[in-house]
């Protein structure tokens, strides 16, 4: 069989805004075709041309939707920018979606973005923010987290960076605020992060392995400049941070 998951979904047309109620299929790769999201006029109708069809392999990101935008929904977002927004019955159906397509993103090894069940869902209610990134990751044997050893997921803000125990997402390692790290860069292909004595964890460095190591470095970059341009609008203290920006480093070339 190669559906892979099946049901009703409410579509945004992009020429009038309406939410067309479709059905939708995502279906594993096979000798007839790409693993792909196909939208039918029903659940009738499969065996009919879709009205729609997305190659998995185009999709460059999948995520949540603010409430504001439309409750339970999510958006499609390809390489070339061309994305579908999609609504939901429930929030587990929300999250049941956004996640078997990740998982056959990461089966076609173009993955961007990391997600397990309910995380999304926790990570707003405790973050208070839509604005996030998740990834996993694995802390080296000489990286001390506590008592934890294993796998990790990373949630990147624009102002923080935060550890969850990614078999219990509700168990937070560790929280370290951007601004209070003294230096992260990329050496071999591992995520180094040095904390200051402003972190919760102090003096330290830590080191992760990861397959989105480099993404995960050029996100910090990103959010580290922007804090630092806000420093230097407010003259905030910044001695010995990551915000004088000569504290990043990349040794993987």
């Amino acid at each position: 069989m190669d559906v892979v998951k099946e049901g009703f979904v409410k579509i945004k047309s992009k020429r009038y805004g309406i939410w067309w109620q479709r059905w939708l299929v995502l279906y594993r790769a096979t000798s007839k075709g790409t693993t792909r999201l196909s939208v039918y006029s029903n659940n009738k109708a499969t065996k009919d041309k879709p009205k729609a069809s997305l190659s998995v392999q185009s999709i460059q990101t999948v995520l949540r939707l603010s409430s504001k935008v439309k409750k339970y929904a999510i958006a499609i977002v390809t390489k070339d920018n061309y994305s579908w927004e999609l609504s939901f019955e429930t929030e587990s159906d929300a999250e049941d979606w956004l996640n078997a397509v990740l998982l056959e993103q990461q089966k076609r090894g173009v993955a961007k973005f990391f997600s397990s069940p309910g995380v999304h869902n926790r990570v707003q209610s405790d973050l208070d923010t839509d604005q996030y990134d998740i990834y996993p990751v694995c802390p080296m044997a000489y990286t001390q987290l506590g008592d934890f050893h294993g796998e990790c997921l990373m949630v990147l803000t624009p102002e923080s960076i935060h550890l969850l125990d990614a078999d219990q997402p509700s168990n937070y390692l560790v929280s370290w605020k951007i601004k209070h790290l003294r230096k992260f860069g990329l050496n071999a292909g591992r995520l180094l992060i040095e904390t200051g004595k402003n972190c919760p964890s102090g003096d330290n460095v830590f080191v992760f392995t990861s397959i989105y190591s480099e993404e995960i470095y050029d996100r910090l970059r990103q959010h580290a400049h922007v804090l630092a341009r806000s420093v230097v609008l407010n003259n905030w203290p910044h001695s010995d941070s990551v915000l004088s920006l000569d504290s990043t480093h990349n040794e993987s070339s």
